[in-house]
C-alpha cells in the first residue's frame, strides 16, 4: 500500500495509476470541433449583445422625438394573475398602459412573475417595451414591487436605485429609475430619475414627510440627471392626510423647492370616492414637466362601474417631459 506522498506515482500490477482524466485534444479532434465551439461562442455573444445593446441601438436609432415623452403612474388594485387570466380586463390594463411612453405600474403582487410577463407581451404586440422591476418590497409576508414599463425606442434605462430605509420610514420604501430621453429640441438628448411610492394609508403623513429627504438622496446618487420626479398613490388626501396635515409638507408648500403637479382638487380614484390620492412632485431645475392630469379611462373607455372596477379603484395620473 503506498503513501499519501506517493500517490502520484502509485502503481498497480506496474500500470501507473492516472491521477486526472484524460481529455481529447481539440486539436487532434479536427477543425469541425473548433467550429462548432466558435460557432457556439458566436451566437451567444449575438445573444448577449441583443439583450444588453438592442434596446441602446434601438433608442439612438431613433434619433430624436417630435413629441414630448408621456408619463405615467398607475396604482392597479390588486395587480397579479388573476387580473391576467381575465382576458377583458388585461386588454383593458394594456388599452390605458400604451397611451404612455414610460409607465409605473404599482401594487404588484404576483410573486411568480408571470403577470408581469403577460402583460409585457400584450404590450410588445404593439411596440418595443422594456420592463425594470424592484425587488418585492414590505414589512410583513405581503409584498408589492414597482414596476416601470418604457418604449425602447424613446426611453433608455441607464440605472436603478432602491432608497435605504435604515430607520424603517417607509412599508415600501422608494425605487427609483433613471432615463435618457429625447427632448423635443432636435437631436437633444436628457435625462430624468423617476420615483416610485406607494405610501401605507396609516402612515402616510410620516412617509411623505420623509420624502424630500429620499428624494434629495436619488438626486445625488444620479448626479447626471436634470432632476427627480417622485409619483404614485402617495394616499396623499381625504382621512389620511387631511388638508391641515398637508400645509405642514414640504412637497405641497409653495414656498420649497417642489412642484405638485396634481392639485388637492383633483379625483385620482375611480368609484364613489373624490380623493387626490395619486401625485405627481417634481424636483430639480432642468426638469420640464407639463400637461399633468389625472386619465379617466371609465369615462375615456366607456367603462360600467363595474368593469372600471375589475381593472382599478385608481386612475393614472400622468404628465409629459419636454
Amino acid at each position: 500500500m503506498p503513501q499519501d506522498n506517493d500517490l502520484h506515482n502509485s502503481t498497480v500490477n506496474n500500470t501507473p495509476i492516472p491521477t486526472h482524466r484524460q481529455h481529447r485534444s481539440f486539436c487532434k479532434d479536427g477543425p469541425k470541433r473548433r467550429l462548432i465551439m466558435a460557432s457556439c461562442f458566436v451566437f451567444l455573444l449575438l445573444l448577449l449583445a441583443a439583450v444588453i445593446i438592442g434596446p441602446t441601438l434601438a433608442f439612438l436609432a431613433s434619433g430624436s422625438s417630435n413629441r414630448p415623452l408621456k408619463v405615467a403612474a398607475f396604482n392597479i388594485r390588486y395587480f397579479g394573475r388573476n387580473k391576467m387570466l381575465d382576458t377583458t380586463v388585461a386588454n383593458h390594463i394594456a388599452e390605458i398602459l400604451v397611451r404612455y411612453d414610460v409607465i409605473l405600474v404599482q401594487e404588484v403582487r404576483d410573486a411568480s412573475g408571470r403577470s408581469l410577463k403577460n402583460l409585457w407581451s400584450l404590450l410588445n404586440k404593439t411596440d418595443d417595451w422594456g420592463l425594470v422591476a424592484s425587488a418585492r418590497i414590505g414589512r410583513t409576508r405581503y409584498k408589492e414591487q414597482y414596476v416601470f414599463y418604457y418604449r425602447v425606442n424613446l426611453a433608455h434605462l441607464l440605472g436603478t436605485y432602491q432608497t435605504p430605509d435604515s430607520s424603517d420610514v417607509y412599508e415600501r420604501e422608494p425605487f427609483s429609475v433613471e432615463f435618457e430621453y429625447f427632448s423635443v429640441s432636435p437631436g437633444v438628448r436628457k435625462r430624468v430619475v423617476l420615483m416610485a411610492l406607494h405610501a401605507r394609508p396609516k402612515d402616510a403623513f410620516n412617509e411623505l414627510g420623509h420624502l424630500p429627504t429620499s428624494i434629495k438622496s436619488a438626486a445625488s446618487h444620479f448626479k447626471d440627471a436634470g432632476g427627480v420626479v417622485a409619483m404614485g398613490d402617495f394616499n396623499a388626501d381625504c382621512r389620511y392626510v387631511s388638508a391641515t396635515k398637508k400645509s405642514k409638507l414640504e412637497i405641497f408648500r409653495d414656498d420649497s423647492q417642489f412642484i405638485s403637479l396634481i392639485p388637492h382638487s383633483a379625483d385620482t380614484t375611480s368609484g364613489h370616492t373624490d380623493c387626490a390620492y395619486d401625485r405627481i412632485i417634481v424636483f430639480g431645475n432642468d426638469i420640464r414637466a407639463r400637461d399633468a392630469k389625472v386619465y379617466n379611462f371609465q369615462r375615456a373607455m366607456g367603462l360600467s362601474d363595474e368593469a372600471t372596477g375589475d381593472i382599478s379603484d385608481h386612475y393614472p395620473v400622468e404628465f409629459q417631459l419636454y
